[in-house]
């Protein structure tokens, strides 16, 4: 009954697969893979025990194989459930449905607790000398029936959701500050113990208990292009730039600008500020004169330019990170573009074109002045 091609059973397979860390067991000190110090077959011995009481005691893993262990043929346990009526496995496999109206009492903490140092945490190590408990018991029941009720909805499989909701309680109890939103980058490292990090990051994020906290690709590029500007001109710069694509709720206001136009900004200001890098330290010794002198050539081009200079030079002098704003008598220039003529003999060729279609095409753009979007 056995897979001859690796000498295990599938059930076994899977276990050494979740938990890739073998040592000797502290039940019955036998060489395996190890959950939290226990082997499969003691696990597997001390829930027969407890499914024989009814559920009504803890399981013990001492107690329940001080007196020898059950063995089992190789994927017996999963040939017979496979015998069973697809409607009793799909019923079983359900349950019941979970209550949402105790979740929905819930929020994220707003307070977050200090900590002495950062130390690094190694979710393997945890797999190997178990996990802390959540402290807020409250919220990790609501979290489990919300979890429980998101894979019924999206049709995760009994693996799937086991898997979620395991991850989602090592997190609650690896927290800083019990109740808070659970940290994006915290959710990107229990793939180490064999556990989804999409899945539950999908489900946090409905929850609203998602703190995304991974950086943005408009921030890596921003800081890729600052790392060899002088220092303090490089912190002022991350002054505009934060306060341009993150908005302030606190004085002095602003609203975020979508990453468009932040990114026709920084494509206008960032070779101007090269240039006065090579000479300056700080944005504070930028006169008007050499804002004048980096100015781009073309119209349209020095426009884009003056105007995005004049909301980095803003932006400081309201956060007093400057001290004078050596845009402020720089007028725009006159972008009026006069009409160029045409040639008129090519137009009366396309009208009286034999082709139809180039005729049409031709008498929309003269008479009625469609522009190529419009075609």
């Amino acid at each position: 009954m056995y897979d001859q091609s690796r000498g295990v059973c599938l059930a076994c397979r899977v276990y050494r697969k979740r938990h890739p860390d073998r040592g000797a067991c502290r039940i019955c000190r036998h060489t395996a893979a190890l959950w939290e110090g226990a082997c499969r077959l003691c696990r597997r011995q001390a829930a027969l025990a407890e499914r024989n009481r009814g559920g009504k005691e803890r399981m013990d893993l001492e107690g329940d194989n001080r007196h020898g262990q059950q063995l089992y043929f190789g994927d017996m346990d999963r040939r017979v459930r496979l015998t069973e009526p697809i409607e009793a496995r799909r019923s079983r496999r359900k349950g019941r449905p979970a209550p949402r109206d105790r979740f929905r009492a819930l929020r994220p903490a707003s307070h977050k607790q200090l900590v002495l140092f950062q130390s690094p945490r190694s979710l393997r190590t945890g797999q190997q000398r178990g996990f802390p408990p959540p402290l807020d018991t409250e919220l990790a029941a609501a979290l489990d029936a919300h979890a429980t009720e998101y894979a019924q909805r999206h049709g995760w499989s009994k693996h799937l959701t086991w898997a979620v909701r395991r991850a989602l309680r090592i997190l609650l109890g690896t927290q800083d500050t019990p109740g808070a939103a659970i940290k994006a980058t915290a959710v990107a490292q229990v793939p180490a113990v064999n556990l989804p990090a999409r899945h539950l990051r999908a489900l946090l994020a409905e929850t609203g208990f998602l703190d995304d906290d991974r950086p943005r690709t408009l921030e890596l590029w921003f800081t890729a292009e600052t790392e060899h500007l002088p220092p303090a001109m490089a912190d002022e710069l991350r002054i505009w730039f934060t306060a341009i694509h993150r908005g302030s709720n606190t004085p002095p206001r602003s609203r975020p600008l979508g990453e468009p136009s932040v990114r026709h900004y920084l494509r206008n200001v960032l070779p101007m500020v090269r240039r006065w890098a090579a000479s300056n330290d700080s944005l504070r010794a930028i006169t008007r004169a050499d804002i004048l002198d980096t100015l781009p050539a073309g119209v349209w081009r020095r426009r884009d330019a003056i105007t995005a200079v004049r909301s980095l030079f803003r932006t400081l002098k309201r956060h007093r990170a400057v001290f004078h704003n050596p845009t402020t008598r720089i007028p725009h220039e006159p972008t009026t573009i006069l009409p160029q003529p045409v040639d008129t003999d090519a137009i009366r060729q396309a009208l009286e074109d034999d082709d139809p279609v180039r005729a049409t095409l031709a008498a929309m753009v003269a008479f009625h002045a469609l522009t190529v979007t419009d075609l």
